[in-house]
């Protein structure tokens, strides 16, 4: 038996395949309980934190980056639109070539991913963008005595931590010591938002400053509204008052505010103070958190037009920054289809095939920006032309799927040359198209079979030009000796009576006339 290998050089062992190896515990250190971090966050404290995780502990960054999806709605909306983008895009399965045997292998794999959960499965995949990388634990399953994935569980990032002498190989925590991860195993998505160690690759590293001054200025905005988000209450009283009226008089200030109402007595009186400066407290405020929002959208989406109003931007500059996004997204994609064929497709053909000398590969996306309806005309004018095109090649670049042996599929309509029809489009094999040159023999020959009595007379009229030669001459010459338009206007009245125009004719009105007697007595003219 051949001993399958996986991508860094290690054995595979199919006995650990079908068991879930990261799953949580209780009392061990892959705890499900949330670590609540981000309360009283610091500047400081979230120095010490990247730090630590760039040390090779980021157990607490994790934990960070997981809260602010959590606590911060705008983050969490363009982050999403942005998973959600690539999770919902098609995916095509190329075969490496036209032989059956890949032929096959490309199918397996479309079936594979023809799963009613695979658009949440790549959704948790991309958890990578915001936190630099992403682990997801295949289940495979054996029953029907051929490999396939059972399911795909999403791993808790903080159950992980990279090697501290590469910071790029990643490990299962485990008690003292970390475990190496199985071979096909895991779906280790590294997601590359900038060069550099992964676990600083993360979209949250730049946001999470975002996050902490948007954060403090919610709070101050929160402390200000709540003290000057009502005017201020001053209350008068006489000198001559008891103290029993002065408490009357406080507790009708203080309740004021939530009860909207109150009695003292008439001697005293109620004044309330408005802030001039309130207002403009209130837009520092707030253009500080439009600032720290927009700063977020830039470092998920690369703009902020189709998520923030910006007045005058217009149609062309929405389509400009629509464009930014679009660039991304292909980059995700791209950065996606390399992982699963690298860590899902060649497992899944190795465990059921054996090692290949090719792989089937998948493409997330029409990143290629195929002109459908372009592609397919030029094909089948080429086809027309005698040309060859692989069917599973085009089918691809057109995202269709191969037919099943047990389907039928649909005909193409085929050209009848001998009566000039069409047949119709059924529901079976297509028969053998003939090729252009066949087509172009059949239409001469067809016109040959229609012999056209004009055309001959007309072939017989040219071929009495010469009688024209002295005329001609005579045209040419008084042209020559010609200086303007009017000129050789003057001389065409002068030569006009010396032209013998009798013999041309003559021959034109008989011809005229033959066509004509021709026409009506549908007589052929080819006959002598």
């Amino acid at each position: 038996m051949v001993q399958i290998l996986d991508q860094f050089g290690n054995p595979v062992s199919s006995k650990r395949l079908t068991q879930e190896e990261a799953g949580p515990t209780l009392g061990g250190v892959r705890s499900i309980a949330p670590l609540r971090v981000s309360s009283r966050m610091t500047p400081e404290k979230l120095l010490r934190l990247m730090a630590a995780a760039d040390e090779g502990d980021p157990f607490e960054y994790l934990a960070l980056a997981e809260e602010i999806e959590e606590k911060e709605p705008h983050y969490t909306s363009v982050l999403g639109t942005r998973r959600r983008a690539v999770a919902q895009m098609e995916i095509t399965v190329e075969a490496a070539s036209s032989d059956p045997v890949d032929e096959e292998n490309a199918q397996m794999v479309r079936d594979l991913l023809d799963r009613d959960t695979i658009e949440d499965e790549i959704f948790d995949i991309l958890d990578a963008i915001g936190k630099g990388f992403s682990a997801n634990e295949l289940i495979w399953d054996m029953s029907e005595r051929q490999w396939s994935v059972k399911n795909v569980i999403w791993c808790d990032p903080r159950w992980f931590r990279f090697d501290r002498v590469d910071g790029t190989t990643l490990r299962l925590r485990s008690g003292a010591a970390d475990l190496d991860l199985t071979p096909f195993k895991y779906i280790i998505h590294t997601h590359k938002s900038k060069s550099g160690l992964p676990i600083r690759g993360g979209i949250v590293r730049p946001c999470a400053w975002m996050w902490l001054f948007k954060n403090f200025s919610i709070k101050d905005w929160v402390v200000f509204s709540e003290a000057y988000g009502q005017p201020i209450r001053i209350g008068k009283y006489d000198p001559a008052s008891s103290e029993k009226d002065r408490e009357v008089l406080l507790r009708a200030v203080t309740n004021i505010g939530s009860d909207l109402g109150a009695i003292i007595p008439e001697s005293m009186t109620i004044e309330f103070i408005e802030s001039m400066q309130k207002q403009s407290t209130i837009a520092v405020y707030q253009q500080l958190i439009e600032m720290c929002d927009k700063q977020m959208s830039k470092a998920v989406l690369g703009q902020t037009t189709t998520t923030d109003s910006v007045p005058g931007n217009g149609f062309a500059g929405n389509a400009s920054h629509n464009d930014v996004r679009g660039d991304i997204g292909r980059s995700d994609a791209k950065q996606l289809a390399a992982t699963l064929n690298e860590q899902l497709v060649k497992p899944f053909i190795m465990l059921n095939k054996g090692p290949q000398a090719k792989y089937p590969r998948l493409r997330i996306g029409q990143t290629d920006d195929v002109d459908v309806a372009a592609l397919s005309d030029a094909a089948v004018k080429f086809v027309g032309m005698g040309g060859k095109v692989s069917a599973s090649e085009l089918g691809n670049k057109l995202g269709l799927p191969a037919p099943k042996d047990d389907e039928d599929t649909l005909k193409p309509p085929q050209n009848d040359f001998t009566t000039g029809g069409f047949a119709q489009p059924g529901f079976s094999q297509p028969a053998a198209q003939p090729s252009f040159a066949q087509q172009s023999r059949a239409v001469l020959a067809a016109q040959r079979d229609q012999a056209d009595g004009i055309g001959d007379l007309a072939d017989e009229l040219s071929s009495d030009w010469e009688q024209l030669n002295p005329i001609v001459d005579q045209l040419v010459q008084a042209a020559e000796s010609s200086s303007s338009y009017e000129e050789f206007a003057q001389r065409l009245l002068e030569i006009a009576p010396k032209l013998d125009l009798d013999p041309s004719i003559s021959k034109l009105a008989q011809a005229v006339f033959a066509a004509r007697l021709a026409g009506n007595l549908k007589v052929d003219l080819t006959k002598k």
